[in-house]
């Protein structure tokens, strides 16, 4: 969920990042498979507002895999995850 600031023009974000305390700006999408909706769900809204560092901790706490689509266009995935895009 983004759209832009109609005065400024600024892209926003509904996650911010605890840091800077400003809109999530370096990821576009995050998708996650696993058991659970609960799980894959709470491991999206980590993985997207977390380090890259934390990526791995994070699949294995909450036992999913993931695809990452960074604002950069870099794609970053776990060698298990199971959806196709074309």
């Amino acid at each position: 969920r983004q759209w832009r600031d109609t005065v400024s023009g600024e892209k926003l974000h509904h996650l911010i990042d605890q840091k800077s305390k400003q809109p999530i700006d370096v990821i576009k999408m995050v998708f996650t498979y696993g058991k659970s909706a609960l799980m894959t769900d709470s491991a999206s809204t980590a993985l997207f507002v977390s380090s890259p560092e934390y990526w791995d901790r994070i699949k294995s706490f909450f036992d999913v895999s993931y695809r990452i689509f960074a604002e950069n266009d870099t794609i970053y995935s776990t060698e298990d995850y199971p959806g196709t895009f074309f």
